[in-house]
């Protein structure tokens, strides 16, 4: 490790970066080497292995041996996907942070472009660059990091409720007290929870999208995976409307929004669901 480095250990760093992890040594590698060469280096990196079955906790110490930026968790058991993203963050000490998955990437400038700006617009909660998946190219409506800088709380969550999409904004640099204990993190698990995160925040507070960094989305998330919607799918009624407690949440925040307004989420909230089953249909034979 550099001199540059170890100076960074005698101060709270500014930036921290959650990895919630679990069988993910094909691409974890790569992923922390990018993490470790952003150009801003007041950084922390909280890795934490959800019991992996893999070579997971043996990358992880490799590198935690070598940079002391890398604080590296090994639970007992797999906790599941929501204990181990609140996990990361309950060990953070920086003033922003985000949370990275184990095959997601940054481009070297990420971090810098979005500190810059978050320490410049206060009235922000949030920020986040372009983003694109894996081989893919960028599409603000396909992969849901569509800036959400309207002053009405009506038109940011009107926004971002259109048409179904990646929501790679939940991946943005967020000011860390905005999640500390959060009503919809902490709250009971559902599908869809990172969307009402989203729509909790863009109620009180702005989000923004930069034109410079890039995140790149990696083809392995835990949202793909149908165990997971097995799994956070507890109430007979989740099983004909997949997303029942994110529409509820919705309907809630929305009581003060004009009548047009909630009709349009009420149609967008429908086809959410729509598409959710149609997916359940075609993957029928894998349940």
């Amino acid at each position: 490790m550099d001199q540059n480095n170890l100076s960074n250990q005698k101060a709270d760093p500014l930036v921290s970066i959650g990895v919630p992890i679990f069988n993910g040594a094909a691409s974890l590698a790569e992923t922390i080497t990018k993490l470790l060469a952003q150009t801003y280096q007041n950084i922390e990196l909280i890795v934490s292995d959800n019991c992996s079955t893999d070579e997971t906790q043996k990358i992880c110490e490799i590198f935690a041996t070598k940079d002391l930026r890398i604080k590296f968790f090994r639970q007992s058991e797999n906790k599941g996907v929501g204990y181990n993203f609140r996990f990361v963050l309950e060990q953070a000490r920086g003033k922003y942070f985000l949370w990275n998955a184990g095959d997601d990437t940054r481009s070297a400038d990420y971090i810098a472009v979005n500190v810059a700006f978050l320490e410049a617009h206060p009235d922000y909660c949030a920020s986040t660059s372009r983003a694109r998946d894996e081989g893919g190219g960028f599409n603000p409506r396909w992969m849901g990091d569509r800036a959400l800088t309207r002053d009405r709380a009506e038109d940011r969550i009107l926004t971002y409720f259109k048409g179904w999409h990646r929501n790679s904004i939940f991946y943005s640099m967020y000011r860390r007290e905005v999640l500390v204990d959060n009503p919809v993190l902490y709250g009971p698990e559902h599908l869809g929870q990172d969307w009402t995160m989203i729509i909790q925040l863009a109620k009180s507070a702005k989000f923004q999208r930069l034109e410079q960094g890039e995140l790149v989305l990696g083809t392995g998330g835990i949202s793909k995976s149908i165990r997971h919607l097995r799994s956070v799918r507890k109430r007979p009624i989740e099983f004909f409307f997949p997303h029942w407690q994110l529409i509820m949440f919705l309907k809630e925040t929305s009581k003060d929004f004009s009548l047009w307004g909630r009709m349009r989420l009420c149609f967008r909230a429908w086809a959410l669901d729509t598409r959710a089953n149609l997916g359940r249909l075609i993957n029928i034979f894998n349940w």
